[in-house]
């Protein structure tokens, strides 16, 4: 198969970084300078804006490379695929029939297990062998890398070469489906990554319990499927439901699924959608990875 594009020309006009860090919980992430959610005028007045838009070359880039991967790989069939990006570097990297938010999550790591059949193209290469301690043994994970930026962004339990695979399970949010989004929305101050004006983030209290985030939404009626849209003055969501008691179940089930909680930790109400006891950064990221 030829190469959809080149990596070099990805990289060099994705977001100028700083350097590299590692989060905590292990997500690989970018420091970028010089962009932020907050401007202020000369009169002291703050405004919500948001960062310098990606270079419309590589959006439209990233769409061609996504109608040459439907024509080319994509078995007889597939009714949907989505293409993913390295969250760390904006390389292309896997390509999935169907959409990673909507599968199912390990519950040790927040991975999302994706079929070995639904991974269409697989541009990552063999990186470390790590061994980790969980409650029930020994887990041995044969890890994949970016292609590029040599970042994990997944890994399987039996050797790279093996035949015998049913699964492979991408690490939480190291890969996007948009990285213009990821070099617009994920920037860093002096304090880490930025949240987002619109985030407003309760700590935990005897009066609400444990802490919450809760966001505007709008949305919007699409006969294919929940999807996220947009993140600037609110969270902008498709639904298939119409309205009503449907559209609120469709979701608080998505948005459950998309970052790995319960139900009963989501609700909507009032263009409210309100999040309990999910860490506002890990909320921020896995929604900015499955913007289309």
């Amino acid at each position: 198969l030829r190469p959809l594009f080149s990596l070099a020309s990805l990289q060099d006009s994705a977001v100028k970084m700083a350097g590299w860090m590692n989060i905590p919980d292990g997500h690989p992430a970018i420091i970028s300078g010089g962009n932020s959610f907050d401007q202020t005028d000369p009169q002291g007045n703050t405004h919500y804006t948001l960062p310098a838009a990606a270079d419309a070359d590589e959006e439209r880039k990233r769409k061609r490379s996504t109608n040459v991967l439907a024509s080319e790989d994509a078995p007889p069939g597939t009714e949907s695929f989505a293409a993913y990006y390295c969250f760390a570097c904006g390389s292309f990297a896997l390509a999935v029939e169907g959409w990673l938010y909507s599968m199912p999550k390990r519950k040790t790591d927040n991975a999302t297990v994706v079929p070995k059949s639904a991974a269409i193209k697989n541009l990552c290469k063999a990186g470390e062998c790590k061994s980790l301690k969980r409650p029930t043994g020994v887990e041995t994970q044969y890890r994949w890398q970016c292609p590029s930026c040599s970042i994990p962004i997944a890994y399987q339990t039996k050797d790279w070469d093996s035949e015998d695979i049913d699964y492979i399970y991408v690490l939480d949010a190291a890969l996007a489906i948009n990285p213009s989004a990821v070099s617009r929305l994920w920037v860093s101050g002096e304090d880490g990554v930025k949240i987002p004006p619109c985030f407003r983030v309760e700590e935990a209290s005897l009066a609400t319990g444990g802490m919450s985030v809760t966001i505007p939404v709008k949305t919007a009626v699409s006969s294919r499927r929940f999807a996220l849209t947009n993140l600037q003055h609110s969270l902008s969501l498709n639904v298939t439901a119409a309205g009503g008691e449907e559209m609120r179940v469709e979701v608080v089930k998505g948005i459950a699924k998309l970052l790995g909680c319960s139900t009963k930790q989501v609700k909507i109400s009032v263009g409210q959608l309100t999040i309990r006891e999910v860490p506002a950064k890990d909320i921020f990221r896995r929604l900015i990875c499955a913007i289309a």
